[in-house]
């Protein structure tokens, strides 16, 4: 009987909701994680373990000066210099793609304003002027 009774509370003790130590009153679940900051604490702590873990340094080459080399954010840090060669390739890449986005959306701008010309002229109606559309 003693036996059953300790595997019944072991159980229920699963089951229960969590109460708060002070009021006794059932907690919700957003109440929970506050109330115990050392099992967040501790989940906080295991997903940075596992964050590190996953995010090893593999590199083909070598550091460059020093081999306490950092990778932030894919840019090599080596001690306080930040290596500001990436930084410009990349913003000479980035304003290579949007000189590109730019010509791209003239293209199609000027393709739409073809099209619309079209149709008013299938529709037999006149497009308007530059000076028409300046008197707006």
């Amino acid at each position: 009987m003693k036996k059953s009774h300790h595997t019944n509370v072991l159980v229920m003790s699963c089951l229960k909701t969590p109460v708060d130590p002070h009021t006794k009153v059932p907690l919700a679940q957003y109440e929970r994680e506050r109330s115990l900051p050392a099992l967040t604490d501790n989940m906080h702590h295991e997903k940075e373990i596992e964050y590190d873990s996953g995010s090893e340094l593999v590199t083909d080459d070598p550091p460059a000066k020093d081999s306490n080399a950092l990778l932030i954010k894919d840019y090599r840090v080596t001690g306080d210099h930040i290596d500001l060669r990436e930084f410009y390739f990349s913003n000479q890449e980035y304003y290579r793609k949007l000189e590109q986005l730019k010509k791209a959306h003239l293209q199609t701008m000027a393709e739409l304003e073809l099209m619309y010309r079209k149709k008013l002229d299938l529709k037999g109606v006149s497009a308007a002027d530059n000076s028409d559309r300046t008197n707006l």
